[in-house]
């Protein structure tokens, strides 16, 4: 998830792949490039229905 297109082509590309209509939980794990970004796209696939739940896993 190097920035917001990548991120949001990885989202459609994972709905697409699934056949599903949304995703329920969408995690963000081992961050790295632009990752604000990356999940300013996943908020806005979570304000389009197509992300139920966003989450952030962070790496110790």
């Amino acid at each position: 998830m190097k920035n917001y297109d990548v991120a949001r082509y990885g989202i459609d590309a994972s709905l697409n792949k699934s056949g599903l209509e949304y995703i329920n939980l969408y995690l963000l794990h081992q961050a790295m490039g632009d990752y604000f970004s990356a999940w300013r796209a996943m908020e806005d696939a979570y304000k389009e229905g197509k992300l139920k739940a966003i989450g952030f896993i962070p790496m110790f």
